[in-house]
């Protein structure tokens, strides 16, 4: 603006000041062009600004919104964390199902097996009547030859006969039978002895009263 020009605000309208110099409006709050229809009053200056204080902010948010990262995920372990939801991985475990182990069949007794059976036998078995000699049975034939008891007890049962009871067992199961006889005998007598001996507490117990009454007539001290 040269001094002395006419210059005034679009908006409100031109000043009437003619001969002011520029800078005495700006202190007065003025904003001061080249031209006079540059000019601009207190009160548009004022809203020039706050305008644009308000589209620079406008502008700030946007940006902001912009350069916003993206969110990255961290996998530690077997967990998958993110800032917003939280996924957990989960992991699957495939059983597979095998069959049983079959069990193997029972050995078969060999024409061997049979024939060292049959040697064995013949040595320690006497006859049909008699069975095994003392000591002697089909139990301890197969610990002996360290084969099955029924290998020895069908080779038994088909070439010889029963098994029958040897001398010695037949001697021990008699003893041990009559001895439970007298086990049993003597646990009779001691039952009727026990009903003998109540008894007799029983008539003790009643001649003890009839003493009691009697010293008690008498003045006898108990």
């Amino acid at each position: 603006m040269q001094d002395g020009a006419r210059f005034g605000c679009p908006v409100v309208g031109a000043s009437t000041a003619e001969q002011v110099i520029p800078k005495k409006f700006r202190a007065m709050g003025w904003e001061v062009g080249k031209k006079p229809s540059q000019g601009m009053c207190p009160i548009c200056v004022d809203v020039m600004k706050f305008e644009r204080n308000q589209k620079e902010q406008t502008m700030k948010t946007q940006t902001v919104k912009t350069q916003t990262p993206e969110r990255h995920t961290v996998v530690t372990g077997i967990e998958s964390v993110r800032t917003v939801p939280t996924l957990q991985v989960v992991e699957s475990t495939l059983v597979v199902k095998s069959d049983p182990p079959r069990a193997e069949p029972p050995r078969e007794m060999s024409r061997d097996d049979r024939r060292i059976i049959f040697a064995k036998i013949s040595e320690v078995y006497v006859n049909e009547e008699v069975g095994y000699a003392d000591g002697w049975t089909d139990h301890k034939i197969a610990v002996d030859l360290g084969v099955p008891h029924a290998w020895v007890a069908k080779t038994r049962d088909d070439m010889f006969g029963p098994a029958g009871d040897n001398k010695q067992i037949k001697e021990l199961i008699a003893e041990f039978e009559k001895l439970d006889g007298k086990i049993k005998a003597v646990d009779t007598e001691i039952d009727q002895l026990d009903d003998k001996f109540k008894v007799l507490v029983a008539e003790q117990a009643q001649l003890r009263v009839k003493m009691d009454a009697i010293r008690k007539q008498v003045g006898l001290p108990h």
